[in-house]
């Protein structure tokens, strides 16, 4: 499973860098100024999108891996299984057929709503094998940008609470935001998250290009998300070793005796 993170984790550093690269050719570029925040807008909503993709995939291996282990059902965690039942029944409410014929529509809405209920009764009678995959995608899912709370609340259907201040612990932040009193850091993160989804949607709600948050708060914002980004994946990587090694322990000493 460390791996596992160690991938999501990789995947995201290298839309960082590439978004970086970006940033600063266009900073050195001979560019008219419209072009410039143009593309500085542009980048700034990439950057938004793959931040919550990242986090997404993250909660959604956690979630995993809780399933996995899991030896009966008593052993999910109850938002886990009411969050995946009220989903399942919203996304079938909102499912859209197309323009077919009405034998096509039938058998689209059945293997739809065979394949998702199937995975929640799995879940519900305990059976948390070879759960489909795609029932991670409809049960980790961001309803609102992807701030302090959407991620508190996002981890905590699968488990995992207080996942922001845990993070908040972590080294990358500490060293971004020049602070070791881990309360004044999960303020800080709070509100560095907020101002940033702020700048995300005021660019997305714009249709000029008059305003821009400029190069060099997005090469900043670029190291914000560097640094959550690593102290999660720690996190999460850590979460899961001391749960590997208390299940070694467990098993070693029931085997002594």
């Amino acid at each position: 499973m460390q791996n596992e993170f160690s991938v999501i984790l990789e995947e995201f550093e290298t839309d960082l860098q590439s978004l970086e690269t970006l940033t600063e050719l266009d900073q050195g570029s001979g560019n008219p100024s419209k072009v410039r925040v143009a593309s500085i807008n542009s980048i700034t909503l990439i950057l938004a999108a793959a931040f919550e993709e990242f986090v997404r995939q993250m909660a959604r291996k956690h979630a995993e891996q809780i399933v996995t282990n899991a030896k009966q059902v008593s052993d999910l965690p109850d938002a886990l299984l009411e969050n995946a039942w009220q989903r399942t029944l919203g996304d079938l409410k909102r499912n859209r057929l197309g323009q077919t014929s009405e034998s096509e529509r039938f058998a689209v809405a059945v293997r739809a709503a065979r394949s998702k209920f199937e995975a929640v009764f799995q879940l519900l009678e305990g059976n948390t094998e070879n759960i489909d995959q795609n029932f991670f995608m409809t049960v980790i899912h961001n309803e609102r940008n992807m701030r302090a709370q959407e991620m508190t609340r996002l981890f905590k259907t699968c488990g995992m609470e207080q996942i922001c201040l845990k993070i908040c612990k972590r080294g990358s932040l500490m060293t971004y935001f020049k602070e070791d009193d881990e309360n004044k850091i999960y303020s800080f993160f709070g509100r560095r998250l907020e101002d940033f989804f702020k700048r995300r949607n005021i660019i997305a709600h714009s249709l000029g290009t008059q305003s821009s948050p400029g190069g060099k708060t997005l090469i900043d914002d670029l190291e914000f998300f560097r640094a959550l980004a690593q102290d999660l994946s720690n996190c999460l990587e850590g979460h899961w070793d001391r749960g590997a090694t208390n299940a070694m322990t467990a098993e070693f000493t029931t085997v002594s005796r």
